[in-house]
């Protein structure tokens, strides 16, 4: 074990300072842009092929969606919609009215740009998002301000995640479109499509991008919420502007924060990098819980992995405690759950918590317990690190594991996480090996060709627990498919199907929990830690941030943010 403490990487403790401070200090005027540093360049701004989180945050300002998260509760709320979506059961219809709306260019925001994104979509099955609308047979716009969806049969996930689609203009994307279908290769001729300006019906529209330097957005006059209540928030924007400043790293980021020359970091900050900031007194950290899981998974198509007995014995030799603590000095919270516990409206605190309040002598005799039980045995081997080999319940050696993850480079943390994980499971007699691997080639030998023992990855999540069915279906255990670990179980897979069809809030989460009891009973992923996300900005320019899941950089904070100035 000391020889992976050496590894960790120094980690500083926050220290959270009051605006109280700035009191004394005359005030100064600032314009109302809000500069905002990011170390990674947006890619697109096209939704359909937007998969990188900058194009994400971006597009999110621009093109609108039916309906959106409420902060704090998460609940689905009218967006460019007057009403809340309901289902006509006999006619497996739902009718929803448009609030008037306007694109940044002025035209009216009607029902036919809802219709035609939803049948591009459909027709050249986009892969963001054609799963969360392939069960919908028809979408009609029934006049300007009225849309009609016919649907196969009654999905959650229409509700939770179709609805919540940006919405596309129309008169901006038919000539792309048409351009796509007269291509070799529709989907891939769409998804480069690069529209001239991006068309906006949020809150701000496009001004300009400069590669490598900036992007700008500004206010829109046509936005359709200005002034507007919704959900106890009176919206702006009170800004004149957005514009994110491109940075080569986040120490370079950091200093400019400093100096004053941006007023927020969009999350991206490591514990270790906080002490760069010098306790610079005008300068606010965040932290917050965000919607992302670390796991580890094992490929159960190979032995022993096929063993659940062996599953839940690696599970109870690893300390994830230690691991937040040691790696992540408390920036991060253990895992217990598929669901994190910042996403409130699902996640459930009572599943099973391997090894908890355990000391490691009573983890290591717990899994020898369940290993023996279950036909394993010991073999003395003088000369090993621990002195024994296991043994399979046929008496042959547990053959050597490796456990692969991304390279150094692109989390170190996780990559220090495995050293201790790789450690604790040698206590019980099995040679572990850790392998580095290019993210891009490591996907194709885990998701393509099955070919790992064990990996250590990371999801970001929808708020919707409906990726339990996605990733661990049987019928997804395929090449290509998104069960990569091999996971089947017919009882699993009754209570994904019921859920995905059950709407009643209620009674979807008790098939929800039902359906991650059987998961962390079987153990074909252990889920580790969900990393705090760290935001920073300046007291002396804008206040009236929105703190939620995945922090305050959201479209919220963008609608009610004001600058200290007054402007």
């Amino acid at each position: 074990m000391k020889k992976i403490l050496l590894l960790l990487i120094p980690i500083f403790s926050l220290v959270i300072l009051h605006s109280s401070a700035l009191k004394a200090e005359p005030k100064t005027v600032y314009p109302a842009t809000l500069k905002i540093g990011i170390i990674v360049e947006p890619k697109t701004l096209n939704p359909f092929s937007a998969t990188d989180r900058w194009s994400k945050n971006i597009i999110k300002q621009l093109y609108q969606p039916l309906y959106i998260k409420a902060p704090k509760t998460l609940d689905i709320i009218p967006w460019l919609a007057k009403n809340k979506a309901s289902y006509d059961n006999k006619k497996k219809e739902v009718l929803i009215h448009l609030k008037q709306a306007f694109w940044d260019d002025g035209t009216r925001f009607s029902s036919e740009d809802v219709v035609f994104t939803v049948n591009i979509i459909k027709e050249f099955q986009i892969p963001s998002f054609y799963s969360d609308w392939n069960f919908v047979e028809e979408v009609k716009a029934i006049d300007n301000e009225t849309v009609k969806f016919k649907l196969a049969e009654q999905r959650a996930i229409f509700f939770s995640q179709a609805l919540l689609t940006p919405i596309i203009q129309k008169k901006e994307w038919v000539p792309l479109v048409t351009k796509a279908r007269a291509s070799k290769n529709p989907l891939k001729t769409l998804l480069e499509s690069r529209p001239e300006k991006a068309s906006s019906s949020g809150p701000f529209r496009f001004h300009e991008w400069q590669p490598g330097k900036k992007l700008t957005l500004t206010r829109s006059e046509t936005f359709f919420g200005q002034e507007m209540e919704i959900n106890g928030y009176k919206l702006g924007p009170y800004i004149d502007a957005v514009s994110f400043l491109i940075y080569k790293d986040t120490d370079q980021m950091i200093d400019a924060l400093n100096k004053g020359e941006i007023d927020y970091i969009w999350g991206g900050i490591e514990p270790e990098q906080i002490k760069n900031i010098k306790e610079n007194l005008k300068i606010y950290f965040v932290t917050s819980p965000i919607n992302a899981i670390q796991y580890l998974s094992f490929n159960l198509r190979r032995k022993p992995f096929h063993d659940r007995s062996f599953r839940q014995a690696l599970a109870y030799l690893i300390n994830k405690n230690v691991i937040v603590e040691n790696v992540f000095n408390n920036y991060a919270v253990r895992l217990d759950s598929m669901i994190p516990p910042g996403n409130t409206k699902w996640h459930n605190s009572k599943t099973k918590k391997y090894g908890m309040n355990l000391s490691r002598k009573e983890r290591i005799k717990k899994a020898e317990e369940i290993l023996q039980s279950a036909g394993y045995r010991w073999k003395e081997k003088p000369g090993t690190e621990y002195g024994k080999v296991l043994l399979m319940p046929d008496g042959q050696p547990v053959r050597p594991i490796t456990i692969l993850i991304p390279s150094f480079g692109y989390d170190a943390l996780r990559a220090i996480s495995a050293k201790f994980i790789q450690e604790w499971w040698k206590e019980i007699g099995l040679s572990v090996e850790i392998r580095f691997l290019a993210f891009k080639k490591l996907m194709k030998g885990v998701k393509t060709d099955h070919d790992f023992d064990a990996v250590v990855l990371g999801w970001n999540l929808g708020i919707d627990p409906d990726y339990f069915r996605v990733f661990f279906h049987s019928r997804e255990a395929v090449s290509y498919g998104k069960n990569f670990s091999g996971y089947k179980n017919r009882h699993f897979d009754s209570l994904a199907e019921a859920s995905a069809i059950e709407t009643d809030f209620n009674k979807r989460k008790k098939l929800i929990i039902k359906m991650e009891q059987v998961l962390m009973e079987d153990v074909p992923y252990i889920p580790l830690y969900t990393p705090f996300i760290i935001d920073a900005y300046r007291l002396d320019r804008f206040h009236g941030w929105l703190n939620q899941l995945d922090g305050i950089g959201n479209i919220w904070s963008l609608l009610l943010i004001k600058s200290m100035s007054g402007i």
